[in-house]
């Protein structure tokens, strides 16, 4: 169930907003929600039914909950503090970015989102933007 939710989630990833296939989708995102109940320590699970949720038009507070609660399971999977750096940046919350950003900045192999991180956590932080 896990490997077809995953299939599914991926391939509208690809597709644009307009085309996605939504019935797909809302079984996919059925699945993960089966997932989670079934194993709710797996990361994977929370994550999958937060990217399923996002691509479905939910509120930005309902995924969010399930892409926190991936974090959790998952501090250093680096797409999940990625996502979750991404909408704390979006959001302007200083104080859990930096929670979620400085050890991403030890994740991350390229040195260019490195560099990105480091300037938003400044930004934010309201220091001078010098890296």
């Amino acid at each position: 169930m896990s490997a077809h939710a995953w299939l599914t989630v991926n391939q509208q990833a690809t597709v644009p907003n307009h085309a996605r296939d939504l019935r797909s989708l809302k079984k996919s995102r059925e699945e993960f929600k089966y997932l989670v109940d079934k194993e709710p320590e797996n990361a994977s699970h929370w994550f999958g039914l937060a990217m399923a949720m996002e691509m479905l038009g939910y509120p930005r507070e309902e995924y969010l909950e399930k892409l926190e609660q991936a974090y959790i399971r998952a501090p250093r999977e680096l797409h999940i503090a990625q996502w979750l750096a991404e909408e704390l940046y979006q959001q302007k919350d200083a104080e859990y970015f930096a929670k979620v950003a400085k050890p991403l900045m030890f994740e991350l192999p390229d040195e260019d989102e490195n560099k990105q991180i480091k300037m938003r956590l400044a930004e934010l932080q309201g220091k001078p933007k010098s890296i």
